[in-house]
């Protein structure tokens, strides 16, 4: 039941696993095994009984389970004074449905400080389209692990959501929609304070990657789906947040391993949100053949060293013309960020060997915001700073916009700059 990471090429160091020691001794006392308990569509024995909560109310934010950790990571068992798995209900930024989610939430040890907790509400990076490729069902929480357990040191409640579609069954993963994984994140925090009382109404949103895009995402979302809340900021490392250039690299055929494997999951997703969405326009030969295959979470580790998506020739998943690849540009663009204006201070980190979303991209996002009037501080470059959601920098971004510091805005200067060049082939290398 537990899933591998979603590519081979994305080091876990690049994503949340560098914590500090204390939390690093902990979680490196025993041999992991993560099993949550009730998995959707699972024969694990008896379903336990719920935990105490407020099951009240109805609508997004709803909780409408909430079970013990039948198994979790020894050092966080240690840290954490609770560990359970919630199900609650959100929304779909495709058709306003309302799906069940599901999260894993942490709490500290001890008493909390006044006001209540504090809470951090972690996207994950990309793990798979397909259910079993969600954090709650793999033995690391799909590499998060160390960065809740420095969290739960920092003395942060922290609730981490597999994304709708992503570890229950009732709907479908849709891959890329910024709308949909932000509105899961504001949701979880609902959910979260109806069975942890005492948390505040104080929260922050951080992620990398598809974490990165929920985390904005959910800044650009909570003047309206999060009332009741108070977002004191969002921390966007390595964001999914233009992802347009896919279309002209994929017509280029100069789409990297890693990219392969998003474009594959994103025409999967099209697919499924539209019926009449003709896969085949976009692909042929062995793709086609392997189609399934290559959806599977444990190929996404050996992508890089002879896998599926790495015997992809470019002929084989691209647009078969430059209609098709302007109806991929269309789908993007609505989920390309910002979608509107934020309403907390945003941090984004980016560039440096990233090779699923090249600078120029995400620059071009943050420029669109600047314009808006976000007050987004910008970190950019190769270096570790602000690369993790758990580095002593993005710890001390947190502490301080939890204590009501003000936030440092770049984009004065951001905006003083030549725009970057626009996504394309030209910002991409290719086959690396």
């Amino acid at each position: 039941m537990g899933s591998a990471p979603y590519l081979g090429a994305l080091t876990r160091g690049a994503l949340m696993t560098r914590g500090f020691a204390t939390a690093r001794r902990l979680l490196a006392t025993a041999l992991v095994v993560y099993v949550v308990a009730a998995c959707a569509g699972a024969n694990h024995g008896p379903v336990p009984a719920k935990l105490p909560a407020d099951y009240t109310g109805s609508g997004p934010g709803t909780l409408l389970a909430a079970y013990p950790l039948s198994q979790t990571v020894p050092g966080l068992t240690e840290l954490a004074s609770l560990s359970a798995r919630i199900e609650y209900t959100s929304t779909s930024g495709i058709d306003d449905s309302h799906p069940t989610v599901d999260a894993a939430v942490f709490v500290p040890q001890g008493t909390p400080p006044p006001g209540g907790w504090p809470v951090v509400a972690l996207g994950h990076p990309m793990t798979g389209v397909d259910a079993n490729c969600a954090p709650t069902r793999s033995s690391t929480l799909s590499g998060t692990s160390d960065a809740i357990a420095t969290l739960l040191v920092h003395r942060y409640v922290v609730v981490a959501t597999d994304y709708q579609g992503l570890g229950l069954t009732n709907a479908y993963h849709p891959f890329l929609d910024s709308t949909t994984v932000g509105l899961n994140l504001i949701d979880s925090v609902f959910a979260t304070r109806r069975l942890v009382p005492a948390t505040a109404v104080d929260w922050i949103a951080a992620g990398v990657q598809q974490g990165g895009q929920a985390a904005w995402a959910a800044d650009e979302l909570t003047e309206n789906a999060g009332v009741g809340l108070h977002l004191v900021g969002a921390i966007s490392l390595l964001p999914l947040a233009d992802m347009t250039g896919l279309a002209d690299l994929a017509m280029a055929g100069q789409l990297s391993v890693p990219q392969r494997l998003i474009f594959r999951d994103y025409l999967a997703t099209l697919k499924k949100e539209y019926p009449d969405f003709d896969l085949d326009h976009y692909r042929r030969g062995m793709v086609k053949d392997e189609w399934n295959s290559l959806s599977k979470c444990a190929d996404r580790e050996a992508s890089d060293s002879g896998g599926l998506a790495a015997q992809i020739t470019p002929d084989q998943l691209r647009p078969d013309n430059p209609e098709a690849a302007d109806i991929l540009h269309g789908f993007l663009d609505k989920s390309t960020l910002p979608q509107g204006p934020t309403a907390a201070p945003l941090l984004v980190g980016f560039g440096g060997d990233d090779v699923i979303a090249p600078a120029t991209w995400t620059e071009r996002a943050v420029r669109r915001a600047c314009e808006r009037g976000d007050q987004i501080q910008v970190e950019t470059g190769s270096t570790v700073r602000f690369r993790t959601v758990d580095s002593p920098e993005t710890l001390d971004w947190m502490r301080d916009r939890f204590s009501g510091a003000p936030a440092r805005d770049d984009c004065r200067e951001l905006l003083l700059r030549a725009e970057p060049v626009p996504p394309g082939p030209s910002a991409s290398d290719g086959d690396r």
